[in-house]
C-alpha cells in the first residue's frame, strides 16, 4: 500500500532508474531501495504492536515475524517464482543480446537463463527465503524492544539493518555486486545476518529462561513420530 507507490513516485522524480533507464549510480539505487523497504516494513511492524498492546511478549515477537516472513515466502517463493518461471522458459535457448534489452538487463536475464537450466539451483531459493523467514524474526524482535523498552532507537536499528539486507539485495539486482554464483550471495547475506541472529536468539533464551514449558518438555523423539504420521497421512492422500 505504501512502499510500492513510494518506489514509483520516486522513479518519477529521478532518485530510482525507470524501465530501460540507465545512468544513474547502482550504489545510490541500491541505498534508497534498501531504505524504503526498511522504512516500510518496520514502521508496518511498530504500527502492529502499537495496536496489539497485549502481545507484546517475546513469543508475540517471534510470531509476529513468523507471520509476515510465512506470508512473504507464499508470495515470492509460490507466486512470483512461479510467474517467473513461466515467463523464463520460452526463451531458454534464445540469445539475450538479441532481444533488443539495456545491457544490465541483458546480463540479469542470461544469469536467470543460466540458473533455470541448473537444477541445484531450486535449493538456493529455499536457502534464500530461510534466510528471509529469521531476517524477519530479527527486525520483529528489534522492534518489539522499543515498546518493551521504551526506546525508539530500536526502530531505527532495524530499519538500518534492514535497509542493509536489501541494499545488498539490490545491489546484486541492478548488477552492482561482482558476484557469479548465488551461493556467493546467500553466504553474503547470511554472513550478514549472523549478528542479528546471535542477538535474537539470546533475546529467546532470556525470554525461555523465565517460562518453564506447561506439563513438562516433549522429548524430540516423539516431536519427530508426530511429524511423521502427519507427513504419512498426507502421502497417502495424495496417492
Amino acid at each position: 500500500a505504501v512502499h510500492l507507490p513510494l518506489n514509483h513516485w520516486l522513479a518519477q522524480v529521478g532518485a530510482l532508474p525507470q524501465p530501460g533507464q540507465e545512468g544513474l549510480p547502482v550504489w545510490r539505487s541500491a541505498l534508497i531501495l534498501g531504505l524504503t523497504a526498511g522504512v516500510c516494513e518496520e514502521l508496518a511492524r511498530a504500527a502492529g504492536y502499537a495496536l496489539l498492546r497485549r502481545f507484546r511478549g517475546t513469543g508475540d515477537g517471534l510470531m509476529l515475524g513468523l507471520g509476515h516472513g510465512g506470508i512473504e515466502m507464499m508470495v515470492f517463493g509460490g507466486v512470483l517464482t512461479a510467474a517467473t518461471v513461466s515467463s523464463l522458459l520460452p526463451l531458454v535457448g534464445a540469445e539475450p543480446a538479441t532481444l533488443g534489452l539495456p545491457p544490465a538487463q541483458t546480463d540479469a536475464l542470461a544469469r536467470q537463463l543460466a540458473l533455470l537450466a541448473d537444477p541445484a539451483a531450486a535449493g538456493f531459493a529455499l536457502v534464500e527465503r530461510g534466510i528471509a523467514l529469521l531476517a524477519h524474526l530479527t527486525f520483529s524482535l528489534m522492534v518489539l524492544q522499543a515498546f518493551r523498552r521504551r526506546n525508539a532507537g530500536y526502530v531505527a536499528l532495524a530499519v538500518g539493518y534492514h535497509a542493509a539486507v536489501d541494499f545488498l539485495a539490490a545491489s546484486y539486482t541492478l548488477g552492482g555486486l561482482p558476484l557469479t554464483e548465488p551461493w556467493q550471495l546467500e553466504g553474503l547475506f547470511a554472513l550478514v545476518m549472523l549478528p542479528g541472529w546471535a542477538w535474537a536468539a539470546r533475546q529467546w533464551r532470556e525470554a525461555a529462561r523465565g517460562q518453564p514449558a506447561p506439563g513438562g518438555r516433549v522429548p524430540l523423539r516423539k516431536e519427530w513420530a508426530l511429524f511423521g504420521v502427519a507427513l504419512r497421512k498426507e502421502l497417502l492422500h495424495q496417492a
